[in-house]
């Protein structure tokens, strides 16, 4: 049987999602709900498609705070998002740092001044300002969905943690999971299954590439999102330089940037076989960089990276300790069918095997290449956008009847 990172995951569509499709729009006119309010803490690159394909069914408002650009989420350019979305700044007051108790300021104005007919929050349950928003909403009767990780990290929920998350669904008309495996973790912790929807984690990049692209003398691996603490980007260029050392003819190319960017380039930079592009966001000049490579790796914590990544028909290779991510996609991954798994626990040495397994053979990497770039056709039909408005649309339907 092949390896998951975790039970019941995959790109599985709800059932309340699977015959929504394009076209749609026509009917949300005649809906009773049409102004939707998303709170956010992030604002990021990812989330632009989502939103712009989002307006052409709603009238948007995204409440967001600034980040660091160092913190690797890109640079929040505002000015070239469309006239049809409302970009909100509001200000995060963080009384006791970034352990609990934060507050998105402002947020609370808006709900009461604007009155949206729906709202999606962030399920941040350590921002008060997300209990404020729920609480609000159900006063204001304003339909309020939370959109969150769930309990995926944890192989067992603590009663407060059980407690929480039942009052959430009590107080919010549904929660919309990132992926199945997100759901299947509530759901094991008691909660309601009937509030608890899917709208698979995903990017659409338009500038893909398919497996029969793919020469089979690619020589590249392609590590790509933030460089940050736990990204571990330091452990995929020694695998590298000791296959390089061993005469394989292998090039790493990095593209991100984060905290640990300087550091990382200032030790392999002087290598002739690593690649160092910063941030870089234009998909074009993505596709081209990853035409060279043959599989993609984040051999630290990641999440939506792994996405990007069987987009350009590259199999992501990563760790298999799936409550040691960052996020819930990397459930995605099935050892030897889409992607490849090393073990969390002997890091290193299975890196660098792993890595030499992939080169191994060429008809088991060509299937490999195929696996993910079908993953990623799978979580894109439908789109994000749609899934969501899939899930709105039907609430709707039945608020209006």
């Amino acid at each position: 049987m092949k390896h998951r990172l975790a039970e019941h995951t995959g790109p599985v569509v709800d059932a309340t999602d699977v015959n929504h499709r394009r076209g749609r729009g026509d009917e949300m006119s005649d809906a009773c709900a049409n102004r939707l309010c998303i709170i956010d803490p992030l604002l990021t690159t990812y989330d632009r498609k989502v939103y712009v394909e989002l307006a052409t069914h709603f009238k948007i408002a995204v409440l967001y705070s600034p980040t660091a650009v160092t913190e690797g989420y890109g640079k929040q350019v505002v000015r070239d998002w469309p006239r049809s979305i409302d970009l909100i700044e509001v200000r995060t007051a963080r009384p006791f740092g970034n352990r609990f108790g934060m507050f998105q300021r402002g947020v609370a104005a808006y709900l009461v001044l604007e009155r949206p007919h729906i709202a999606i929050v962030c399920a941040n349950l350590r921002y008060a300002s997300f209990w404020v928003v729920l609480v609000l909403c159900r006063l204001l009767r304003i339909r309020v969905y939370a959109r969150g990780h769930g309990l995926f990290k944890k192989r067992r929920a603590s009663l407060w943690l059980r407690v929480a998350y039942r009052a959430l669904l009590t107080l919010a008309d549904g929660y919309i999971c990132y992926t199945p495996s997100v759901k299947h973790s509530l759901e094991q912790a008691g909660c309601s299954r009937t509030k608890l929807r899917v709208a698979e984690n995903s990017l659409t990049n338009e500038c893909f590439v398919t497996p029969q692209e793919k020469t089979g003398t690619e020589r590249g691996i392609l590590f790509i999102g933030r460089l940050r603490k736990n990204s571990h980007v330091g452990s995929l260029l020694t695998a590298a330089a000791k296959l390089v050392v061993e005469g394989v003819p292998l090039q790493v190319h990095v593209v991100g940037d984060g905290e640990e960017r300087q550091t990382v380039e200032e030790f392999w930079g002087r290598q002739s076989w690593a690649h160092f592009y910063g941030e870089l966001y234009e998909a074009e000049a993505i596709r081209t960089i990853s035409r060279q490579c043959f599989v993609g790796c984040y051999p630290g914590n990641t999440g939506l990276s792994i996405v990007h990544m069987m987009s350009l028909s590259l199999p992501p290779i990563l760790h298999d300790n799936l409550a040691a991510h960052q996020g819930p996609e990397p459930s995605y991954v099935i050892d030897q069918t889409n992607g490849l798994l090393f073990d969390y626990w002997n890091a290193e040495a299975s890196l660098y095997e792993t890595i030499k397994h992939a080169m191994r053979s060429p008809a088991a990497l060509k299937s490999l290449q195929s696996g993910a770039f079908a993953t990623y056709v799978a979580l894109t039909t439908p789109s994000q956008a749609e899934r969501l408005a899939a899930i709105i649309w039907d609430d709707s339907k039945r608020a209006c009847a």
